[in-house]
């Protein structure tokens, strides 16, 4: 099944795995995306970025429990060292809890961030 553009508000499971200010490497809160199914879509946009050469490294990572056995998911999230970058990638997760890590380098670095989540709502038949 397909889902339109139109169609996200009520098709779509819409998660928030990162928002605002980052200036330190670390991990994000787990997220449960137990109520979707199938391939996710990520969106990630950094809206700003600023400090004395900043490098941000993203990755995602994935946990049946949301507190340990965390592994890394296999999604291309390009590297990025300025502001206005936004990035669409798709990735597919085997384990109900998906947390944004990230590791920030440069001096004074800080990175303004949205990180969304989206998947097919589970349907039942």
């Amino acid at each position: 099944m397909s889902t339109l553009l139109t169609d996200i508000a009520s098709a779509a499971s819409v998660h928030v795995l990162a928002a605002g200010a980052l200036t330190a490497t670390g991990n994000g809160t787990g997220v449960d995306l137990g109520d979707g199914d199938g391939p996710c879509t990520l969106v990630h946009h950094v809206v700003a970025a600023g400090g004395t050469s900043p490098d941000l490294v993203a990755v995602l990572a994935e946990s049946d429990n949301n507190s340990s056995g965390w592994s890394e998911i296999p999604a291309e999230i390009d590297e990025v060292s300025a502001a206005g970058d936004l990035q669409i990638v798709q990735f597919f997760r085997t384990k109900r809890y998906v947390r944004y890590t990230r590791t920030i380098t440069g001096t004074s670095p800080s990175f303004t961030v949205s990180v969304l989540a989206l998947q097919q709502k589970k349907m039942i038949a």
